[in-house]
């Protein structure tokens, strides 16, 4: 079984504006929906660079 590691640190948002987060935030949880749908096991978590 293939497996993927997607990650990103604290700060990789910063460049968009705020009003664009609710946006690109409703289309990250589209992504995830999606590959829920098609079995992915999703794993989300918070981790702050060091």
């Amino acid at each position: 079984m293939p497996r993927y590691l997607i990650s990103f640190d604290d700060g990789a948002m910063d460049h968009i504006p705020p009003e664009d987060l609710p946006a690109a935030g409703e289309a990250a949880r589209q992504v995830a929906r999606d590959a829920r749908a098609e079995g992915a096991w999703i794993f989300g978590g918070g981790l702050l660079r060091q």
